[in-house]
C-alpha cells in the first residue's frame, strides 16, 4: 500500500513540476505576444512626406477610407479608434499658425456643431501645435470623442484628428493622444501642393 501511495505522490510531484514548466512557457508566450502588440509600426503617406508610429494592432487603410483629402490615415476598427491627417502647403496661406487654427476651428464649429474650449498650446514631434478635445454627434447620430491638433511643420499646416466612440473615450484617450504625438513631416520633397 505504501508503494502505491509513494508512486501516487511521485506521479503527482512530476505532474506539478511539468505543469509549472508548461505554465511558465504559457506565461512567456503571453508576455511575448503582449510586447509584440505594443511594438510600434512605422507608416508613411503615399507620397512619403508624412509618417506616423502606430500600435501593431492598427491598420493603414486604403487612401481615402476615412476622408477623401486625408494625407495619412490609420485605424483600429475593432476598438473604434481612428486617426487622420489633413495637411496643406503653407505656401497656399497668407497667415500664421494661429490664423490657420482659427480657420480650422471655425470650420469644425460650423460644419459639425463642435464646441471648442480654449486651445492648449503644445508641440507634436517638436512642431508648434494647438490641441483641442471635444465631443460631436455624427450625421448618423453617433456620439464621438475627438482630439484635434492643429500643427505647423516646416512646409505645411495641418489638422491631426483622432476619434473614438464617446463611451470608449476613457479607454482609448491615451492611445489616441500618443499616436498624434508621433506624427512627422519626413520629407519636404513636394511642398508645392500634391500632398493633401
Amino acid at each position: 500500500m505504501k508503494k502505491f501511495l509513494l508512486a501516487g505522490v511521485l506521479i503527482l510531484s512530476i505532474s506539478l513540476v511539468a505543469g509549472c514548466s508548461s505554465m511558465s512557457s504559457i506565461l512567456n508566450n503571453i508576455e511575448k505576444a503582449a510586447s509584440k502588440e505594443t511594438a510600434p509600426v512605422h507608416i508613411e503617406s503615399a507620397d512619403g512626406v508624412f509618417s506616423l508610429e502606430m500600435p501593431s494592432s492598427w491598420d493603414q487603410p486604403k487612401a481615402g477610407t476615412l476622408n477623401d483629402v486625408a494625407s495619412l490615415e490609420a485605424m483600429n476598427g475593432a476598438k473604434e479608434m481612428y486617426f487622420m491627417a489633413i495637411m496643406e502647403p503653407k505656401a497656399d496661406f497668407d497667415m500664421n499658425l494661429e490664423g490657420y487654427r482659427d480657420v480650422v476651428v471655425n470650420y469644425n464649429q460650423d460644419a459639425y456643431g463642435a464646441s471648442f474650449g480654449d486651445p492648449v498650446s503644445t508641440t507634436v514631434s517638436g512642431y508648434d501645435a494647438y490641441s483641442y478635445e471635444f465631443h460631436v454627434t455624427s450625421s448618423d447620430n453617433i456620439n464621438m470623442y475627438m482630439r484635434l491638433s492643429v500643427i505647423e511643420t516646416d512646409n505645411y499646416y495641418g489638422q491631426l484628428y483622432t476619434w473614438t466612440l464617446k463611451s470608449m473615450e476613457d479607454d482609448n484617450k491615451a492611445t489616441l493622444t500618443s499616436i498624434i504625438e508621433t506624427f512627422k513631416e519626413v520629407s519636404a520633397a513636394d511642398a508645392t501642393g500634391t500632398a493633401n
